[in-house]
């Protein structure tokens, strides 16, 4: 029996992912609560906003895959409507929710109807996740050929690694065709991995023990150090203020490593990078021990913290964590990660009740409620209508 397109493992990680993104934002941008900067005046940390972003990327190439398999011919033209009616209804939404709210730039407004968003016009400010729909779009409109083709994804793999590696240490090419690049050998990883087998049942306390990582990863990345002392060729773009660079590539090994656990494949692979992930991670930090930086950079106390707890939660020393409610947040990811943005930065415009850590935390509990509400409200009332209405005509 082939395998279906729904993972409760996955939801939990889409719903996980969505709510990273938006304390990201919560915790990052000043813009939530003029006159304090969560980050700047008590906590130089931020959540995994961008590297979620990432998981995304690989999570949209995992369902197409799966999607892909279950038809006996690929057609392109339906393929296409549904994408798009599952997309652009709620991204409209969000579109139009923050002109009423800013009455931002209309060439930014059209543009991201169109989602020219990073190649022609610049993203929407007040709803900054809206430049990765940009990519989504494209990496669908990429995936045709393949589909139609049914071409191997370890060669389009090897394609994609062949353009990085010449736009990285021979000659740059130019921004967009790198950065798409980029995102979408994500994108193909997930593609790839919908079809190997399903080796065993996903446990709930590996899921938690990913969630913990991902939490501090960033900041004890040993990819990402080494990285930084490559000889790269930069590409730059005018209207790519979220680029997607070569150093996206050190979050590989991570993102890889969660999509293997919630899907329950390549065992062996998932072992190797398991293994890998920690190594590197433990050696880090040893080595900031050894020449005295630990003690000295409080920033790296909550990722080590998180670190030992996802090896506890891995081992089954620590806890089983039900994944029914990131499963159920799961389902309302999408629009969370769309409509958040505007409803921020409208906060951000009350000028009373600020200027605190306790009021941050009042606009912080605010946000995120109505998020949620209204995320719900979309996902689960107005999708279904929309769905309905226009279900008949994308057959």
């Amino acid at each position: 029996m082939k395998e279906t397109t729904f993972n409760p493992h996955l939801e939990a990680l889409r719903g996980y992912a969505a709510l990273m993104v938006l304390f990201h934002h919560l915790t990052y941008l000043p813009e939530i609560c003029p006159g304090f900067s969560f980050y700047n005046e008590f906590l130089p940390y931020t959540f995994p906003g961008h590297l979620m972003v990432m998981v995304f990327f690989m999570l949209s190439g995992y369902v197409i895959g799966l999607s892909s398999q279950r038809a006996e011919k690929f057609d392109a033209i339906s393929y296409l409507k549904k994408r798009a009616l599952r997309i652009y209804p709620i991204y409209l939404v969000a579109i139009l929710f923050t002109v009423v709210l800013f009455l931002p730039i209309w060439e930014e407004v059209l543009g991201s109807l169109l989602f020219l968003q990073n190649l022609v016009v610049a993203n929407l400010h007040q709803n900054e996740p809206l430049w990765s729909l940009n990519h989504e779009v494209i990496y669908y409109l990429l995936a045709v050929p393949i589909l139609v083709r049914r071409i191997n994804p370890i060669l389009v793999l090897a394609l994609l690694a062949l353009i990085i590696l010449y736009s990285t240490f021979v000659c740059p090419l130019p921004a967009f065709i790198l950065t798409y690049a980029v995102g979408f050998t994500f994108w193909m990883i997930g593609y790839a991995i919908s079809f190997m087998k399903k080796e065993v049942e996903p446990s709930s306390n590996e899921l938690a023990s990913c969630f913990i990582l991902l939490l501090g990863y960033e900041y004890i990345n040993f990819f990402q150090a080494a990285f930084q002392h490559l000889p790269f060729w930069h590409s730059e773009g005018k209207y790519l203020q979220h680029l997607v660079s070569q150093y996206e590539l050190v979050l590989l090994p991570i993102c890889t490593y969660v999509m293997l656990v919630c899907t329950g494949k390549a065992t062996r692979a998932k072992q190797v990078l398991y293994y890998a992930l920690y190594f590197t991670s433990t050696f880090m930090l040893l080595y900031f021990v050894v020449v005295d930086k630990f003690f000295n950079r409080p920033l790296l106390f909550f990722p080590t913290f998180c670190l030992l707890l996802a090896w506890l939660a891995s081992q089954q020393r620590f806890w089983n964590v039900s994944i029914g409610s990131w499963t159920r947040l799961g389902s309302i990811s999408y629009a969370l990660y769309v409509i958040h943005a505007p409803i921020l930065h409208a906060i951000g415009r009350i000028e009373y009740f600020t200027g605190t850590l306790a009021f941050f935390w009042l606009r912080f509990l605010l946000c995120t409620m109505l998020a949620v509400i209204l995320s719900y409200f979309l996902e689960k009332k107005f999708q279904p209508w929309v769905k309905g209405k226009l279900s008949a005509q994308i057959v």
